[in-house]
């Protein structure tokens, strides 16, 4: 599923007519739509492994996975998962973009992202973060946006205990 995913990302991107920042959404909004991050947690690492791209896995320990996908596009999406003895308790996201108006586009498709998701009902945004916490306060994600003028996002998915 994923590789059809990919091959599909892959053939659409080089038979787009759209502009840059069309493609820049689509890629983010998919990958994340394919991945689906906010499921993830508490999943264990064989899980989170046997459903990754090995071709993409940059690191790997007892307590960690790290992956990393360019985009034809030159967005670096960089996801790390930590796990404990429960499973993955934290994925981290950072998301690079070359162009800053690319990076604020992300920022409403992640908005747009996590909003479709109807158990994560409590945001609030301070500052420079995004937080949004789910239903039965099990689950946060917070995405930290005080670098997106310089075209970079960090988004954080963790369990709450």
């Amino acid at each position: 599923m994923k590789k059809i995913f990919f091959l599909m990302l892959t053939v659409l991107i080089s038979l787009s007519c759209e502009n840059t920042d069309s493609k820049e959404k689509m890629i983010l909004y998919n990958y994340l739509m394919e991945q689906d991050y906010l499921s993830k947690i508490n999943a264990s690492k064989k899980q989170i492994r046997k459903e990754g791209f090995s071709d993409n896995l940059v690191g790997e320990d007892d307590v960690f996975l790290k992956y990393s996908y360019v985009s034809n596009t030159n967005i670096t999406i960089n996801s790390t998962y930590l796990f404990d003895e429960k499973g993955c308790f934290e994925i981290g996201l950072d998301i690079d973009y070359e162009n800053i108006d690319d990076a604020n586009s992300a920022i409403n498709q992640f908005k747009q992202y996590v909003d479709e998701q109807k158990s994560f009902i409590n945001f609030k945004e301070d500052n420079y973060l995004l937080r949004w916490i789910n239903q039965d306060k099990s689950r946060t994600v917070e995405v930290d946006i005080a670098n997106a003028s310089s075209g970079k996002i960090a988004i954080t998915i963790f369990a709450n205990e």
